[in-house]
């Protein structure tokens, strides 16, 4: 019975790690926390789950209006550059996860990277802090 445990565990532990480049940004306004995925379900898309932390005190509730801004609005908030250009994603979809004053997303590009360009989204904070922020997997 152990030894199953064990193999449960380990197995576990071996799929969520592989195929995945994680990076974390942390100031005095936000922590943000994303993973991509190395190897898309279609083949064809780049997919990153992202999770962004206002800082707020202990006991503080997000505003409901921000609230609303970062669930239905937020969808221009991430993009990736190309030259000069911005690439916005084909799908942002927010989830509702239960963590208090948590916004998560995935995160859908229609392109994938290619080998020889570094794998980054930028996060344009429009209703936070207005503040962009690089998110660079390695």
């Amino acid at each position: 019975m152990r030894q199953l445990v064990f193999f449960i565990v380990v197995m576990f532990l071996w799929s969520c790690s592989k195929h995945s480049a994680v990076t974390e940004i942390k100031d005095d306004f936000l922590f943000i926390q994303a993973i991509s995925k190395e190897e898309p379900s279609n083949g064809s898309e780049q997919e990153y789950k992202i999770r962004i932390f206002p800082q707020v005190k202990q006991n503080e509730n997000i505003d409901p209006k921000l609230k609303e801004q970062m669930l239905y609005r937020a969808d221009s908030c991430f993009y990736r550059k190309k030259g000069n250009d911005k690439i916005f994603p084909s799908t942002v979809i927010p989830i509702a996860n239960g963590i208090k004053n948590c916004f998560e997303y995935v995160v859908v590009f229609s392109e994938r990277i290619n080998k020889e360009e570094i794998n980054c989204i930028h996060f344009e904070s429009k209703y936070l802090n207005t503040k962009n922020y690089l998110l660079i997997f390695k």
